[in-house]
C-alpha cells in the first residue's frame, strides 16, 4: 500500500498540472477513503479508493466515480491500451478498464494457474505492457510476494518471486531492469527481459 506515496503524488501532480494549485495546499477530496495509486491523464487526476472499493477522478473542478467494484480494494490505477488497469489487493485479481470505466478483463491467476495473492502496484513497461506486485500476505510469513509482467497480448507470467511483501514497483531509468518495495525495508530488482527472469537481488535498505 503506498498511502503517504499517494499523497506525494497527488501534491505533485496537482501542482504540475493545475499551477494555481501552487498557490494554496487544500483537499481535492476531503472525504476520500484511503486513496492510492494515482494517475494523471489528459489533464485529469485518477486515482484509487481502497476503502471505498472504486476508482475516482478529479477534473479540477469535481470528483467523480469513474469505476466501482464491490471487493476489489483497488491500491493502483494507470493508463494502458486505451483504458486503464487497476490492480485490486482485496479480491486478488487486475482489471482491465474501457476509457469510459467499463470492465473489459479481469485476471486472477498468471499463466501456470497460480492465484494472484495481494496484487499491489503497477507500471508500464514502455513496450506496451506492464509490471505488476503482487504482495503476499501481510504477515511476516509466507514469503510469496512477486513481480508479474503483463504483456501486450495479456499473457501474464512471474518476474520476480520470493519478495518479502512487494510493494511499490516501477522501470529503470534505462528500462532494463523493474524494481520493486518490500517489507524488509529493500529494494529489489530483475532483468526486465523477456527471454529470462533471473532471482532479484535485494539492495541495501533506504536511507
Amino acid at each position: 500500500m503506498r498511502s503517504l506515496v499517494g499523497a506525494a503524488a497527488f501534491a505533485a501532480c496537482c501542482l504540475a498540472v493545475f499551477p494555481a494549485a501552487a498557490e494554496e495546499l487544500r483537499a481535492i477530496n476531503p472525504d476520500a477513503s484511503f486513496p492510492e495509486g494515482p494517475a494523471m491523464v489528459d489533464g485529469k487526476l485518477y486515482y484509487a479508493e481502497y476503502g471505498g472499493n472504486r476508482i475516482s477522478v478529479w477534473d479540477g473542478k469535481a470528483n467523480a466515480v469513474f469505476w466501482k467494484l464491490d471487493g476489489c480494494g483497488p491500491s493502483a490505477v494507470m493508463p494502458w491500451q486505451n483504458g486503464f488497469l487497476v490492480t485490486c489487493y482485496d479480491n486478488g485479481t487486475y482489471v482491465k478498464l474501457s476509457a469510459d470505466g467499463k470492465t473489459e478483463k479481469t485476471w486472477d491467476q498468471d499463466q501456470t494457474g497460480a492465484k494472484l495473492i495481494g496484487p499491489n502496484d503497477l507500471t508500464a513497461d514502455g513496450k506496451g505492457g506492464a509490471f505488476l506486485t503482487a504482495s503476499g500476505p501481510w504477515e511476516p510469513k509466507p514469503i510469496v510476494g512477486k513481480v508479474y509482467h503483463l504483456s501486450p497480448d495479456g499473457t501474464l507470467k512471474v518476474a520476480a518471486d520470493d519478495l518479502h511483501y512487494a510493494n511499490g514497483v516501477q522501470l529503470s531509468p534505462t528500462a532494463k531492469r523493474s524494481m520493486s518495495t518490500s517489507r524488509r525495508q529493500a529494494v529489489s530488482s530483475c532483468s526486465t527481459s523477456t527471454r529470462t527472469w533471473p532471482s532479484p537481488t535485494a539492495g541495501s535498505s533506504p536511507s
